[in-house]
């Protein structure tokens, strides 16, 4: 708060102890996998969008980050179907397939559902209507 004239708090001693800038947005070092700061790169291939992920995050998430467009209509979890990416490199860097990625009969053997997989390491993805 600043008085509009002089420029100075308008209440003397309410910032004090206090910092007023933002903390800065954790930025990744993804020079290898789980490189310092836990991130890793997802690259969504025909659209030359990449993001960073941090543990536990799944493909859907960091999709969500970057603004890639991605179909998603059961709230991630897993039933809708409209979220499947087929794996272009590093499909060994994602969690192995949930049961209820198994269980659906619209996958083939290389597809995932991006709510469900988890990243482990950099991958690139791409999907059928992109």
């Amino acid at each position: 708060m600043f008085h509009y004239k002089s420029e100075k708090p308008a209440f003397p001693g309410f910032f004090q102890g206090r910092s007023r800038a933002r903390r800065p947005a954790t930025t990744c070092l993804v020079s290898h996998p789980l490189s310092y700061h836990g991130c890793v790169r997802v690259t969504f291939a025909p659209l030359n969008l990449s993001g960073s992920a941090r543990a536990g995050e799944t493909i859907l998430q960091v999709a969500r980050k970057v603004g890639a467009p991605l179909g998603n209509a059961c709230g991630a979890i897993g039933i809708c179907g409209r979220c499947v990416v087929r794996p272009v490199a590093g499909a060994v860097n994602l969690t192995e397939p949930t049961a209820r990625e198994r269980l659906t009969s619209r996958l083939s053997s290389e597809e995932r559902l991006a709510c469900q997989a988890v990243v482990l390491g950099d991958c690139i993805v791409t999907t059928t209507y992109w």
